[in-house]
């Protein structure tokens, strides 16, 4: 019998590059809300960003920034994706 898989949902919104592979893995999650999904993205971008820096002096080799930038780029694309919802509202 398989098991359901469990997600800590604070956990997935104070770390999301914890709890999730990826910025669409986020995204599919369906244990979230729109809102909570975008402010978790935000979240990984900050802490993406803190790690870039750190980089930046010389932390960190540069197949880390590789992967850094590679996952900004999918975190930007995926909260691109969730507020394009946005303008596909009707008008009030």
């Amino acid at each position: 019998m398989p098991e359901i898989a469990r997600l800590s949902r604070s956990a997935a919104k104070e770390n999301p590059g914890q709890a999730f592979d990826s910025p669409a893995a986020l995204v599919a999650e369906v244990m979230l809300t729109r809102g909570e999904k975008l402010g978790a993205l935000e979240r990984w971008r900050c802490d993406v960003l803190q790690e870039m820096t750190a980089t930046g002096e010389g932390m960190r080799a540069e197949a880390a920034t590789d992967r850094l930038a590679r996952v900004m780029r999918e975190i930007d694309a995926a909260i691109r994706d969730l507020s394009r919802n946005d303008n596909d509202l009707p008008a009030k």
